[in-house]
């Protein structure tokens, strides 16, 4: 069986949006900052038992100010990964108004937080923290390094579990 699924990567601008999709897509990270004007689309496959979901990523631009670009965007969204910066207290903070957004468009969808920067020092948020949040909205989470590449792949097989209902 093939399955075909939207997941729409979203959060704060420079949370690492786009290296969590390289790192999944390509296993390659890159230093340089290259803001996302619009979304990017990528796809790969991930197979789970006797189905293979392919994942159609699309990489949204994390600039508030663009939020009528934002919601043509979620149309068709059938997954979610919300992203922050560890290592910035306020991306964090900003996740509700990601989630809200998100479901306005396209209601109550499969979705995971994604705690990225892991390998760098000076965490502002505190695991015990992102549980809570995790709890209150329902969603896994994973602390993940696009640099390293550490839980990136169980993050996105996860959201592609959760979008078959495994």
């Amino acid at each position: 069986m093939r399955d075909v699924r939207k997941v729409s990567l979203l959060g704060e601008g420079a949370v690492g949006k786009t290296a969590l999709i390289q790192r999944f897509v390509y296993n390659t990270f890159t230093e340089n900052y290259i803001q996302t004007i619009g979304a990017r689309i990528s796809k790969k496959s991930v197979v789970l038992d006797d189905c293979e979901v392919v994942l159609l990523i699309w990489d949204i631009l994390g600039q508030r100010y663009h939020d009528a670009l934002h919601e043509g965007h979620y149309s068709g969204t059938q997954g979610a990964m919300f992203v922050f910066d560890l290592t910035r207290r306020d991306t964090f903070e900003k996740l509700p108004s990601w989630i809200e957004s998100l479901k306005k468009v396209v209601g109550d969808v499969p979705s995971i937080i994604l705690a990225n920067k892991s390998d760098l020092p000076n965490w502002m948020v505190r695991p015990e923290e992102i549980e809570e949040f995790s709890l209150k909205y329902n969603m896994p989470y994973y602390i993940t390094s696009a640099r390293t590449g550490s839980n990136v792949d169980e993050a996105f097989k996860r959201i592609a579990s959760l979008l078959i209902g495994r």
